[in-house]
């Protein structure tokens, strides 16, 4: 017997799309995922799933991409319950731990294989796609027989290979090929928690995708979304869904859950404290410490005899550490290393730019060190003004190390003048001792009578 254990109902669309997700378990506990139409006119919607699951392979044949096994059982599709993380998840975490280069390989590594999916064909604007995407002008484009543009990174299963599970959103006539890739990008870039980390224009740079380009999909996606996946085919006005009622039902609202969220982040900020025996810090040695930052912060840390680098995360945001303490076992001072902020002074550090670190070392001969701090959030008007502060501090010790440099200048020049003036007394000074001797000398002395003697004759 089947027993349903999650429904999910995507009826904020034309009853055309209108559909109901079930996750069957069986009575194996095997799960399933079942996809039927809420109305007749969804029948075709229904039917065209299973259609692109077979279309989509083929054109995904032989490539790092593969399409969740789908059935058609008549009144509704069959689809495999898949467990493993997504894509998207993976990625998050690649950021989280700043390993920037693995996150650039594995997400440019995806939509390269998204890109072998046939899309050699040029682009020519149909009724079709006016009706879907509305009427823009896109230039010199590729495109494929078969595209699905919903190949976001939350759809694709990690595995031997890259699954796609949802492929209702797939188009036999031609859309632009950067479409789908904009839509990869456009996605991921909203929704991860990680956003500060990520520089969106050189993603898209990175693709091939001008901001040109992009206001061009923009304006395709909003036409799908607010036009084409709200109106049925004799409706001349599109369903406005309840969720864009908000602000016309409601004189307003407190958004609880962020508030919640910024006070769990307060009483509940994770700290990362990895340890080596090099300069080189991995997350296999390293373990995390949960601390209320509205409090003022004492970490207690034992050592290991071959530990000599500490790297202390206190935040994953830009911050600001004041009263400063690290003291070893004997109660002596330990000096910050290094460290990506900006020390003001001796025991207060501000980190402008996000993940933190304070790195100590020399700490082999130590058993214990305890590390105590005032932490404080820097939101973005803070960011700017210090910014702005540190801006003017550069220019400042800029301008102070050319005027340094021009008095050096001039100080080395003056030393060269008063050489040569020096030089200049010396061969004067030389040549009237060489005059004096001259004058006593014999020859001389007779020389002056004879000039005498010569001019009163």
């Amino acid at each position: 017997m089947q027993k349903i254990v999650f429904s999910k109902f995507s009826n904020e669309r034309a009853r055309r799309f209108a559909i109901r997700t079930d996750i069957v378990s069986d009575e194996s506990k095997q799960l399933s995922v079942f996809k039927r139409n809420l109305y007749p006119e969804g029948q075709q919607h229904i039917k065209n799933i299973y259609r692109w699951y077979e279309e989509l392979s083929k054109v995904y044949e032989g490539t790092q991409i593969e399409l969740n096994r789908c059935e058609y059982l008549g009144d509704k599709v069959s689809l495999e319950y898949l467990r493993q993380l997504t894509l998207e998840h993976e990625l998050n975490e690649l950021l989280r731990k700043r390993r920037f280069d693995q996150f650039n390989n594995l997400l440019f590594s995806y939509i390269d294989e998204v890109k072998k999916g046939d899309m050699i064909h040029p682009f020519v604007k149909t009724e079709a796609f006016v009706e879907t995407f509305g009427d823009v002008t896109v230039d010199d484009s590729l495109s494929a027989k078969v595209t699905n543009i919903d190949m976001v990174l939350n759809n694709v299963i990690l595995g031997e290979k890259w699954t796609i599970i949802d492929y209702e959103w797939t188009f036999d006539f031609p859309v632009p090929a950067n479409f789908a890739v904009y839509r990869i990008l456009h996605y991921f870039i909203a929704s991860t928690p990680y956003q500060a980390l990520l520089n969106s224009d050189e993603l898209f740079e990175q693709v091939g995708i001008s901001a040109e380009e992009q206001e061009i999909y923009a304006a395709m996606e909003k036409h799908f979304q607010m036009n084409f996946l709200l109106t049925d085919v004799k409706e001349k006005q599109p369903l406005v869904p309840i969720r864009e009622l908000h602000e016309d039902i409601s004189p307003g609202g407190i958004d609880l859950k962020r508030i919640y969220s910024e006070a769990q982040m307060h009483k509940s900020a994770v700290v990362q404290v990895f340890f080596s025996d090099q300069y080189d810090f991995s997350e296999e040695n390293s373990s995390t410490i949960h601390c209320n930052i509205d409090e003022k912060v004492t970490i207690e840390l034992e050592l290991q005899p071959d530990t000599d680098f500490l790297r202390l995360d206190p935040h994953e945001l830009s911050c600001s550490l004041s009263e400063l303490e690290v003291v070893d076992d004997k109660g002596e001072a330990v000096p910050v290393f290094t460290t990506n902020g900006i020390t003001i002074k001796e025991n207060r550090v501000i980190f402008l730019a996000d993940d933190p670190q304070l790195i100590f070392s020399g700490l082999k001969e130590k058993t214990k060190l305890t590390i105590s701090y005032q932490l404080q959030l820097i939101d973005a008007r803070e960011k700017n003004v210090f910014e702005s502060i540190l801006e003017e501090a550069i220019t400042l010790t800029d301008t102070i190390s050319h005027m340094k440099q021009e008095y050096q200048q001039i100080e080395a020049e003056n030393d060269q003048y008063q050489q040569v003036i020096q030089e200049k007394e010396n061969q004067i000074s030389h040549q009237a001792q060489v005059i004096t001797n001259m004058e006593n000398t014999k020859i001389w002395k007779a020389y002056e009578q004879y000039k005498k003697t010569f001019r009163k004759s």
